[in-house]
């Protein structure tokens, strides 16, 4: 729902040589400007997966475990989500596979679930489900991360905050997208990604958005105020 971030990352992206778009969801649920987002991701993506927010909307999933800003934001925009736009995210996945790549908005372990993977332990789990995938990609956690379990290294599980990443054969990687329209890794700036499957090639990219117009709307919707203070510390 974060219009002046969706447009800063659209314009960064039209620098840059994409043969597709991938959304790994959470096109509303915190913004103030749900239906615009949809409308472009829904124009741009060629693939995009439900995000634990959309599946609120679509009443997909139970939004009592969900804190009190986070309900109200969800019960604010789905008095204006209009009817196509609540249809679209009725009908997307909850996670995709393509070739030796999995998409997921959350761990691909039951991703109905939307379980968080921000830990070894927990990227272990999902380590031990990719017999044939060697990378997945998640988004939910709104912060960069990369596991990797190494061909030589029966439990080592490394991690690295580094933006751009050179996938090795062999090992298995799992990539946690930063977030476009609400990071919570201390950089207000909206992150964006990009995946070079010939070069195998991972980089996470930033770029600079009037942060504080998409504040002042959240506040002008009268949502929690939470929600746009957030915004202009990346937390």
């Amino acid at each position: 729902g974060n219009l002046e971030a969706l447009e800063a990352v659209q314009q960064a992206y039209r620098q840059e040589q994409i043969d597709e778009y991938i959304f790994l969801g959470d096109a509303v649920g915190y913004g103030a400007n749900p239906n615009e987002c949809c409308e472009i991701i829904r124009s741009l993506a060629s693939i995009a997966l439900l995000g634990n927010h959309d599946a609120a909307c679509c009443g997909k999933t139970d939004v009592t475990w969900f804190v009190n800003h986070a309900r109200a934001a969800i019960d604010w925009s789905l008095n204006i989500l209009t009817p196509e736009n609540l249809q679209w995210l009725s009908g997307l996945d909850y996670q995709l596979r393509k070739d030796n790549l999995i998409f997921s908005h959350g761990s691909p372990i039951q991703p109905e679930n939307f379980e968080y993977v921000l830990d070894s332990n927990q990227a272990a789990s999902v380590f031990k489900l990719m017999k044939i995938a060697s990378v997945v990609f998640i988004g939910h956690a709104h912060y960069p991360l990369t596991f990797c379990h190494r061909s030589d290294q029966s439990t080592v599980i490394f991690v690295s905050m580094e933006p751009n990443i050179q996938l090795e054969e062999g090992n298995k990687y799992i990539v946690s997208l930063g977030s476009s329209g609400q990071p919570r890794d201390g950089d207000y700036r909206a992150s964006y990604s990009i995946f070079d499957t010939e070069a195998m090639l991972y980089l996470s990219k930033r770029v600079d958005y009037d942060v504080r117009s998409a504040s002042r709307k959240i506040d002008e919707a009268g949502l929690p105020e939470i929600l746009s203070q957030r915004l202009l510390v990346g937390k």
